[in-house]
């Protein structure tokens, strides 16, 4: 059987036996198995600042380091990642006016020094780009304490707890469901801070009560989805409908109101979903009337779109010559204007072509 070679030319090795080279694999794994463990888990992160999740904001003295802000997080456990604030200089002057929006600054310039800060964190947060800070993540994971001892165990399901009721009050405000109250909110500390003073049947309740009102929340919104959208899709027909009668609603604030009359469906919806069902049969029924009536109007200026049609021909067959917005071919046009037009002018530009008309026919 042929054995296989290994050549490392670079370093002047000119053959070596497989079992040679199995060694030699073998001495660098068992390398990297020992120094692997000794690896940080993950490092510091410098000029970056993670957003949100605070639980926790401490003021330190001007000489301290990132280090002191990690070591706090590795102290306690409901510490997921922190942010380490750099020390900043901000210059200020002794007078500074605002003069309608133009800032005057007057006197000597001084330097305030602002203590650097630290930020613990219960969540590891959204990370960005920002030179004023140093974050990190904890090294060693949170794990569960649920088999421990004593006030470990507890402070550990108080920090699963807060966790969880933050949770809750974000899916609160994506859902839209407006809940309120004592255990509605987004405070890490005062959520852990009632867990470690209740009992555990309380936590339940408390727990169970938030996720009661929230399915609540969801079947409502289900029937708001349902009745905005039927609400949404009716309130668009109805003002594509005014366009084509040319009824004119929404493009005047003197003729119709634009808050009602528009072809945004998502308004609708969105409005739709801050009332009270009643007021949405109130809008609709005042859609409806307006509508309504401008049906009776269109059918009355289909009538006279017609005749005017009619003069306009007459006109031209016997070379009358009248000209200007009364003499159109179009029987459109004319719909739209008689539109716009009240009764007793509609009658009175009826009556003046009628009479043209009839003057030019006794001189033909």
């Amino acid at each position: 059987m042929k054995q296989s070679r290994l050549y490392f030319k670079s370093y002047g090795f000119r053959k070596v036996s497989r079992s040679l080279q199995t060694g030699l694999l073998a001495v660098v794994a068992t390398g990297i198995a020992i120094f692997l463990p000794f690896a940080p888990a993950q490092a510091e992160q410098q000029n970056t600042i993670r957003i949100g999740d605070d639980y926790d904001f401490i003021r330190m003295d001007q000489d301290a380091v990132w280090q002191d802000c990690r070591k706090l997080c590795r102290e306690d456990d409901r510490c997921a990642a922190w942010t380490f604030v750099k020390k900043r200089k901000i210059k200020k002057r002794d007078v500074q006016l605002n003069l309608g929006g133009l800032k005057l600054e007057l006197g000597k310039s001084r330097y305030k020094i602002i203590n650097p800060q630290c930020r613990l964190k219960y969540a590891t947060g959204e990370a960005h780009r920002n030179n004023c800070c140093v974050s990190g993540v904890k090294k060693i994971a949170r794990h569960d304490h649920d088999h421990g001892h004593g006030r470990e165990r507890r402070e550990w399901r108080c920090v699963r707890y807060a966790e969880a009721a933050i949770e809750q009050y974000n899916q609160n405000l994506r859902q839209r469901c407006g809940l309120k109250g004592r255990h509605w909110h987004n405070n890490f500390n005062r959520h852990y801070n009632f867990c470690m003073d209740v009992r555990r049947a309380r936590l339940r309740a408390v727990r169970e009560e938030r996720a009661d009102e929230l399915d609540e929340c969801r079947v409502r919104m289900r029937r708001v989805r349902v009745r905005c959208n039927r609400y949404a899709r009716a309130a668009v027909r109805d003002f594509e409908e005014n366009k084509r009668l040319h009824c004119g609603f929404g493009e005047s604030r003197f003729w119709g109101n634009s808050k009602i009359w528009h072809g945004d469906e998502v308004r609708h919806f969105q409005w739709c979903a801050k009332v009270k069902p009643a007021r949405l049969e109130r809008r609709a029924e005042h859609r409806a009337e307006d509508l309504s009536e401008c049906r009776i109007e269109a059918r009355k200026c289909d009538d006279f779109a017609n005749r005017a049609v009619r003069h306009q021909r007459l006109n031209k067959r016997w070379r009358c010559g009248y000209e200007g917005p009364r003499w159109n071919a179009s029987r459109h046009y004319h719909h739209e204007r008689c539109m716009q037009m009240s009764d007793w002018r509609r009658k009175r530009d009826l009556r003046i072509r009628r009479k043209r008309i009839q003057a030019c026919r006794h001189k033909h």
